[in-house]
């Protein structure tokens, strides 16, 4: 069975489990702890493995003197990906026509996708503390100094003398025995995602009215779609010369729906490297290198999502005039915001706009963000999750295109 039908039965369970999670504060509060423990325990497990992937594959690349241009095409795919997205959220955001916001955020002032109890903004206070709160923000705000303490290794046992090439083979049958494991570990990441997409699904269906929004959800949904049938395709094609950029996209179908369920690509990490090594062909030394980097710096979509939402919200409050200046402000600043957004996994869009908001002093529409936000969380965050994830698989195989270190995978071969 392919592994991307045991995914979507994975949501469909979530889906099942919603039902009975709207009515039941005793099993979504069991849920909601299954969720965190799964959301800690994964990436601490996959962080141990990414260091030795990174380690072995930085050697590999700096012995063929390869590092620095693998970071480069990495960076470059960063920033072109990046402006590409945030030009056209900020452009159909722009040319949106004002929704009546503020009517529905009364119709649905009871719901809160964070939490369903508690003061929102103790709750935000919480969140916003940083990766210091828990052990969940703490074990996702370790990639950074996973990857540092990585870089400087992977240059320390390059096997440029006999006497460092044990190290170098040790390291690297550490990376490969790590990358078995990867297909046990995204078994057991199933059960987390049945949980997730359940207490996310049980929100959404706790909205009662959608009709105050349809101008807003038209354009973003209209957007993505763009997004993911035009232009990430085209960068595919100006990156790699394929002639078919789907088949590429199509290979990463599991991780794109462990980031929907989840809400942030961080949880889908370990899929990720699994499936662009496996289902795009990607070599090792170039996805232990390039996706922990894009994954770093890269969350475009998060940025796409929270500048769209910005904009969305003052133009409301504005009577529907928002200036150019403003405009390209918002979208600037959520690229920048989102270069820290990976330590608040879940969380991202959040991060973003309460940083852009207080940037630019939008005082007028701060009290209405965080609810807004709280209330259509599930959708914001997946929407961001799943461009983030596409443009993590995509870049990396993007870059091993680009350095010569792909295999052709056939439809059939892939996990």
């Amino acid at each position: 069975m392919k592994r991307w039908l045991v995914n979507l039965l994975s949501l469909l369970a979530g889906l099942t489990l919603s039902f009975f999670l709207v009515d039941s504060q005793l099993l979504e509060g069991i849920v909601v702890r299954i969720s965190e423990l799964f959301a800690t325990l994964v990436p601490l497990i996959t962080y141990g493995m990414l260091f030795f992937f990174a380690s072995a594959g930085i050697a590999s690349l700096n012995l063929q003197r390869l590092t620095r241009k693998t970071l480069s095409w990495t960076g470059l795919w960063i920033v072109s990906a990046g402006a590409l997205l945030l030009f056209t959220g900020g452009l159909f955001a722009y040319l949106m026509p004002a929704s009546d916001i503020s009517r529905f955020l009364t119709q649905n002032s009871g719901v809160t996708t964070l939490f369903s109890t508690g003061d929102i903004q103790a709750r935000l206070a919480l969140v916003l503390s940083g990766p210091q709160y828990g052990p969940f923000f703490l074990s996702f705000g370790l990639l950074l100094p996973v990857m540092g303490i990585a870089l400087y290794l992977g240059f320390g046992i390059t096997p440029t003398r006999d006497v460092i090439r044990p190290a170098f083979a040790v390291m690297n049958s550490f990376s490969e025995v790590c990358y078995r494991l990867l297909a046990s570990i995204s078994l057991f990441m199933n059960a987390g995602l049945a949980c997730m997409s359940g207490l996310f699904l049980s929100r959404m269906f706790m909205i009662s009215s959608w009709q105050a929004l349809q101008p807003l959800l038209l354009f973003l949904l209209f957007a993505v779609l763009i997004i993911i049938g035009l232009l990430f395709p085209l960068l595919i094609v100006i990156f790699t010369r394929e002639r078919n950029p789907f088949a590429l996209i199509s290979g990463l179908f599991s991780p794109l729906l462990f980031a929907a369920g989840s809400g942030t690509s961080s949880y889908a990490l370990p899929i990720i490297l699994e499936h662009t090594r496996e289902n795009l062909g990607t070599a090792k030394r170039i996805t232990a290198l390039s996706i922990p980097a894009i994954s770093l710096f890269g969350r475009i979509g998060s940025a796409f999502v929270s500048s769209f939402i910005l904009i969305a919200l003052y133009t409301d409050a504005a009577g529907g005039q928002i200036l150019p200046a403003v405009t390209v402000s918002i979208v600037v600043l959520s690229g920048a915001f989102s270069l820290l957004s990976y330590a608040f996994p879940g969380f991202e869009v959040l991060f973003i706009i309460m940083g852009v908001s207080q940037v630019l002093g939008l005082e007028f529409i701060s009290a209405s963000l965080p609810v807004f936000y709280l209330i259509l969380r599930p959708l914001l965050q997946g929407i961001a999750a799943v461009i983030d994830t596409m443009s993590c698989g995509l870049g990396a195989a993007s870059c091993g295109y680009i350095m010569h270190a792909h295999i052709p995978v056939s439809a059939k071969d892939r996990i």
